[in-house]
């Protein structure tokens, strides 16, 4: 915002899109790096480690918020050094201060990202401040380098709410912990399992890592699981408008390291060792796979197209304030998964030609309830598939596009008025 700032001024009609899209960038390029280096901490070999970078921005829905405009990305950011950090402090001999700087760092941009992150941040701070042996038995710095942070938070939210966590008002946890939690994890519409398969070798990558280190194994899945359990039981628990279980993208970095923590040396070697990372590749691929249809179709799109449906019938069981919201289909209905649209769309798109005038003549009307959109289509969904030169958006954007600096000046001057009426 403040480079964009400074370019506005500079050339009022200067496009600030590039600007916004370099940040999600570097945030998946950061994740990458850390779930590298966490994997190598856990004893991974290089090629293991490899897999592992590659996995959390591509093999994940992480992937699918490259080019959004969500704080996803840097939260998976903050949460991915954490882990790293946590990692290399425990199992490395010879980890430096600088290890400890970016673990309180970490935990505390992460809270500042989003204050219910607190609940994945605290177990991973408390294994990095831990020692294993020595003394003094806890490292100071990671906390101190957390509470600046943390008073800087409060100050906002004080400022903003009146009181700390007083964003939301008038929402809450209210949804079935159970139902919750069998939506989140294995139910095909927002089942982490089906966008992150990598995720079903965390119990073993668990298992492998207690040997070795039962505190920071805990910490992973303390971290994984207490958000798990919040997001399950609040109101809006697919996050809406999102690619997969959106408000899971932050326990990514610890499912992943768990997961590449099943071919660890301490554990496992030889042919055993070559298996798991057989496994652990093939799972990758797979999550690749899924997530590329998020990219290749991009969700804001998606979500356009269902919005302007025809009347869709409400979803049975569904209380909360969007009960009768068109997306509530893409979260719960099996026939409207969004892996299964998004292919859809995707094959439309490749087929070229006229994809909007098919679309609305009932290309996806064998669906259930048929999905049948109705007015002007978005180009994201609703053209043919063209690989665009990212570099063009530098001097000629799309026309009919808003620029990202107005779009998140507005946003935040509606979030202002929501949290202080100001």
């Amino acid at each position: 915002m403040l480079a964009a700032g400074l370019l506005r001024r500079a050339e009022p009609s200067a496009p600030t899109l590039p600007l916004f899209v370099l940040v999600p960038i570097a945030c998946l390029a950061a994740s990458a790096w850390a779930a590298a280096r966490a994997a190598e901490a856990a004893g991974a070999t290089r090629r293991g480690a490899i897999l592992a970078g590659i996995a959390l921005p591509l093999a994940t829905p992480l992937w699918g918020y490259a080019a959004s405009d969500l704080s996803e990305p840097l939260q998976a950011a903050s949460l991915s050094v954490l882990v790293a950090a946590a990692a290399v402090l425990r199992l490395e001999k010879k980890a430096g201060r600088g290890w400890e700087i970016a673990a309180g760092g970490a935990a505390g941009l992460a809270l500042l990202s989003k204050s219910l992150l607190l609940l994945p941040v605290l177990p991973l701070l408390l294994a990095a401040s831990l020692r294993r042996g020595g003394s003094p038995r806890v490292r100071r710095l990671p906390p101190a380098v957390f509470a600046a942070c943390s008073a800087v938070w409060a100050a906002l939210e004080l400022s903003r709410f009146g009181r700390l966590f007083g964003g939301y008002a008038g929402e809450g946890f209210t949804h079935s912990l159970g139902d919750g939690l069998l939506r989140l994890v294995a139910f095909p519409n927002k089942g982490i399992l089906f966008y992150a398969p990598l995720a079903l070798l965390a119990p073993a990558g668990f298992l492998a890592l207690r040997r070795r280190d039962a505190s920071l194994a805990w910490a992973a899945v303390l971290s994984a699981g207490s958000l798990l359990g919040a997001v399950a039981t609040w109101w809006a628990w697919d996050g809406q408008v999102g690619w997969g279980p959106r408000l899971l993208v932050p326990i990514l970095p610890a499912l992943v390291f768990l997961a590449a923590a099943v071919s660890s040396g301490a554990v496992a070697a030889g042919a055993a060792r070559s298996r798991r990372e057989t496994a652990f590749a093939a799972l990758v691929l797979l999550g690749v796979g899924v997530n590329l249809l998020g990219v290749l179709v991009p969700f804001p799109g998606v979500d356009a197209v269902v919005a302007s449906a025809q009347p869709l019938p409400a979803v049975e069981g569904v209380r909360s304030p969007a009960a009768s919201a068109p997306y509530q289909h893409l979260a719960r209905n099996p026939s409207w998964s969004p892996i299964r649209i998004h292919a859809r769309l995707l094959a439309e798109r490749i087929r070229g030609g006229d994809v909007a005038g098919r679309l609305s003549a009932g290309a996806l009307a064998d669906l259930d309830p048929p999905l049948v959109p109705r007015g002007g289509l978005p180009v994201l969904v609703a053209s043919p598939l063209r690989f665009a030169f990212w570099g063009r958006t530098w001097i000629a954007p799309l026309p009919g596009g808003a620029d990202p600096y107005d779009d998140a000046a507005a946003d935040q001057e509606l979030r202002l008025r929501q949290g202080t009426g100001r």
